[in-house]
């Protein structure tokens, strides 16, 4: 699936930008590619095993995708899969429904981490051609599995419907306007709506954040500004959203899902990604 392919590259070549800033920025100014294949991380394991119960099933079923989320983590925890990750699909393993996992975390609040948000776009894009009200159902019921506080919900509907409108081909302008009307009120909502209005990638890096915390909050706004800015380029949306640096596989993982519906991705760099685990579902 052509959004699974730009979710994975962004995610893969996004990592290789980790490491010492400074020498960060400098491969960044010179579109300097590290050599050997990319590897890939949590995001996209989470995606492909999202997609792999959505295909499934039909729709999202929670309980089979608690169950493979947990799965996946337990096969091949080393992919960078955060702490709050860790403890919700830990103690899904161990038993624990994923209600109360999901609810547990963080002192009772839930998760509003960025990790429902950067598994999601190829969903939002598989449901191309479903009303928008079944994107937001469904990316909802995705990410509530792992993020039960509103605001981490609130970012995986975000970018799901972000994919949907670039699957549907539609326009910068059309993917503000339906997210900031479907995403449910609250601090993300207001952030995007500041993002929608930036005109410069100086200016949405100070005041949007670039997923240090590893929050929606500071992660959804970002990628979608990038997204919208670089609309018509993959290879342009990679390297305007790693400068900014920050949370950069998972940054990255959400621009390239969300632009990977619609844009062809460099074949060259295509041939360096690690295979998948799993052929993915739509292929």
């Amino acid at each position: 699936m052509a959004s699974l392919l730009g979710l994975t590259l962004g995610d893969a070549l996004g990592d290789t930008f980790f490491g010492e800033d400074g020498e960060a920025r400098r491969r960044v100014a010179a579109r300097e590619l590290r050599p050997g294949v990319w590897r890939w991380t949590d995001d996209t394991a989470q995606a492909v095993v999202l997609l792999h119960n959505w295909s499934d099933y039909g729709v999202v079923d929670a309980e089979e995708l608690s169950l493979g989320l947990a799965a996946e983590c337990k096969l091949d925890p080393e992919r960078g899969y955060g702490r709050g990750a860790r403890e919700v699909l830990g103690a899904i393993s161990r038993g624990e429904s994923w209600q109360v996992a999901s609810a547990a975390v963080f002192d009772g609040e839930g998760s509003l981490g960025n990790g429902a948000a950067m598994r999601v776009a190829p969903l939002g894009a598989a449901l191309a051609d479903q009303e928008a009200e079944v994107v937001v159902a469904q990316a909802e019921a995705a990410s509530r599995v792992t993020h039960w506080h509103a605001e981490g919900v609130a970012g995986g509907v975000a970018v799901a419907l972000a994919a949907w409108v670039s699957a549907r081909g539609g326009t910068p302008a059309d993917m503000w306007r339906v997210v900031l009307e479907r995403v449910t009120e609250g601090d993300l909502l207001h952030r995007l709506r500041w993002a929608s209005e930036i005109g410069s990638a100086e200016r949405a890096v100070t005041r949007l954040g670039t997923g240090w915390n590893a929050t929606a909050l500071d992660t959804v706004p970002w990628a979608l500004w990038c997204a919208g800015h670089w609309w018509d380029s993959f290879e342009d949306a990679f390297w305007g959203t790693v400068a900014g640096l920050g949370d950069r596989d998972t940054t990255c993982a959400i621009v390239g899902g969300v632009l990977g519906g619609r844009l062809a991705v460099p074949e060259a760099w295509k041939d360096r990604l690690e295979p998948w685990v799993w052929q993915p579902p739509l292929a």
